[in-house]
């Protein structure tokens, strides 16, 4: 590895620096030790991704913020790496391959930012609210499940006020993802992701967050092209389309600034 390395920042779902969700991006020529890229990350305290051409593909590996850990599959962070790769190595390519440890995500360039086609996370209800649900400040009209994988609660409020009222610090702690969502005014729908079981308390917004939320509200709609919004503090903006087992969410991409890293 090269004594220096230069890196991007990128702010996905949104159209300006200072909103959406923050992501570091660096084009590796091949991997060093995982405990240095660990190191990288935690250099640049940001969300991280090194990617690398891998035939006519990019192997993707995204680290996340204190604590460290490498994460399989990162929407913001594979928006981030989508549009610097169109402003870089493939920007005249109309699409790109995003491998990851849990599959290849097709990537393509849209004005302004990217589009990633992402796998769907299917919901179902349940009669009983978990046993967290005290911890939210405002209780929801009713509560569904992740069918599959690690526990994932969606809750359904009436108004978009209820969701960005919401505080997420009585969910510290919590075993599961969290996701509050309710019907939108200037978009189809509005949510929130709260990771209580991580030293981030919400995503600002994400792609989990938007595999839950679109296929959910696509069947309440009863239509496949949705405009969604997050309501966290930095917010964030995408479109969606559902198809099947997977969502396609295109999302701006703004990029941020860009430096160099010195390495010993």
């Amino acid at each position: 590895m090269t004594p220096e390395l230069s890196y991007r920042r990128y702010d996905s779902f949104a159209a300006a620096p200072l909103a959406g969700n923050p992501a570091a991006v660096l084009l590796l020529d091949d991997w060093p030790a995982d405990e240095r890229l660990a190191a990288i990350a935690g250099e640049l305290n940001h969300w991280t991704a090194f990617a690398r051409r891998d035939g006519d593909a990019w192997q993707v590996r995204i680290f996340t913020i204190p604590p460290i850990v490498e994460t399989a599959l990162c929407g913001h962070g594979l928006l981030a790496t989508a549009r610097r790769l169109f402003d870089g190595p493939a920007e005249c390519a109309d699409r790109v391959v995003l491998r990851t440890r849990d599959g290849e995500v097709p990537a393509r360039p849209i004005d302004g930012g990217a589009e990633i086609d992402f796998p769907a996370i299917p919901v179902e209800p349940v009669i009983r609210p978990p046993h967290f649900a005290g911890a939210l400040t405002a209780a929801p009209l009713r509560w569904w499940k992740r069918k599959e994988g690690y526990p994932a609660w969606l809750a359904l409020y009436a108004t978009p006020a209820q969701v960005a009222t919401l505080d997420p610090r009585p969910l510290a702690g919590t075993e599961a993802l969290v996701l509050a969502t309710a019907p939108g005014s200037q978009a189809d729908f509005v949510s929130r992701l709260f990771q209580p079981m991580k030293s981030l308390l919400e995503d600002p917004a994400g792609g989990t967050q938007h595999a839950i939320a679109g296929p959910f509200w696509a069947g309440r709609l009863g239509r496949s092209s949705l405009r969604a919004e997050s309501l966290s503090p930095r917010g964030g903006q995408c479109e969606l389309q559902i198809e099947g087992e997977r969502v396609k969410i295109a999302a701006p991409v703004a990029f941020a600034g860009e430096g160099t890293l010195r390495l010993p």
